[in-house]
């Protein structure tokens, strides 16, 4: 019986010295960082981690918020946003209109800033992945909600009301697509424009200029030297600039929708709306003589199996497009003309040349 007292009581010797040397170790590094560095131990604010639980539950429930952490918790500041859409919480709790789901999606998205991967990542990175072949991280899904909130792009005036959790979906994905736009550009990289050029008749370079003439011309005043800048590759760095850039790039989220929220699908539109000019100004293939029947079919993106009709629509678009008429009413300068006759000159020979090929395989 004495030597089991005696090692039970050994036992619980050991176990207080581990227990007082931890307490102890703790101590002196809290005390050791204090007089080394000033650090302070951040403090644990029970109250106001009970209370966000509360609210959560709460949440759940559909009822009202009723601690003081749903506009400011203790320790923890909400931007101007944040606290619009808590507001509007409140509101939707009293009975308000306002779509209850909803708001607690958006809240549970601004949350996951500092607890968790955005819930919005794998919506996101299918769409651009799908269109565009972008390759992105929930860090840059978290990187633009963080930029919308610093900037207050979803409390923008021309916003009839707060967006929705689906409109903010698009605001970020336009973001992140300016961004991603504004690197392959810094890169000097074709790969994002060569994916949208493939959705209508235009080349990758034309794309590229498109883009940089509509993001400038979309959040400043414009001016009449702005396509030249762009021709001439002078106003580039106001793209590779990143200070310059987020300026830009914060009012056209802000306003490029109109009254609803910016999409991408709306910035594109206007990328092709501007494309027609610089596709217009990118010299075209020279054809090798009038019987160039490959080269024509080349520049009008044919083959052999296409029927006259069908080359013939393709001509006619091609044609409209390229007119120079047509871009003297945009403002081209007048040293840009001569590339533009000779690509409407070359559309014109080669759509004879295959008209021509075509009557004689007709006879």
């Amino acid at each position: 019986m004495l030597k089991v007292d005696i090692l039970t009581r050994l036992f619980l010797s050991v176990i207080l010295i581990f227990v007082v040397g931890k307490v102890l170790g703790h101590l002196l590094q809290s005390l050791s960082n204090r007089a080394n560095f000033g650090e302070k131990n951040k403090e644990h604010d029970i109250d106001r981690m009970i209370e966000r639980q509360k609210d959560i539950l709460r949440a759940k429930e559909n009822l009202a918020p009723t601690s003081s952490s749903v506009i400011q918790t203790s320790g923890e500041k909400k931007s101007e946003t944040e606290r619009a859409y808590l507001q509007q919480f409140q509101d939707a709790s009293l009975g308000k209109n306002h779509d209850m789901a909803d708001i607690k999606n958006i809240i549970a998205l601004f949350d996951s800033l500092q607890w968790g991967d955005p819930p919005i990542f794998n919506e996101i990175k299918k769409n651009l992945a799908n269109r565009f072949s972008l390759r992105i991280e929930a860090s840059d899904v978290t990187r633009e909600l963080r930029f919308l909130l610093s900037n207050n792009v979803l409390l923008s005036p021309k916003f009839k009301t707060l967006p929705c959790y689906r409109d903010i979906s698009k605001i970020v994905t336009l973001a992140i697509f300016l961004e991603n736009a504004r690197q392959e550009i810094m890169a000097e990289s074709l790969g994002l424009f060569e994916s949208l050029a493939r959705t209508g008749p235009n080349t990758a370079s034309a794309a590229k200029k498109a883009f940089i003439f509509t993001f400038l011309s979309l959040s400043g005043p414009g001016s009449a030297n702005l396509l030249q800048g762009v021709l001439s590759g002078k106003v580039q760095n106001d793209i590779s600039n990143y200070n310059n850039f987020s300026k830009c790039k914060t009012i056209i989220l802000k306003t490029s929708g109109g009254e609803i929220p910016p999409s991408l699908d709306i910035f594109i539109s206007k990328i092709k709306d501007e494309a027609f000019v610089f596709t217009s100004l990118s010299p075209l293939a020279p054809l090798s003589g009038k019987n160039d029947i490959e080269g024509a079919r080349r520049l009008f993106g044919v083959n052999s199996d296409y029927n006259m009709d069908e080359i013939k629509k393709i001509y006619k678009s091609m044609a409209n497009k390229r007119h120079p008429d047509k871009l003297a009413a945009r403002g081209v300068p007048d040293k840009y003309f001569k590339i533009a006759n000779d690509n409407f000159v070359l559309v014109k020979d080669a759509y004879e040349i295959l008209k021509n090929n075509y009557e004689g395989e007709s006879t």
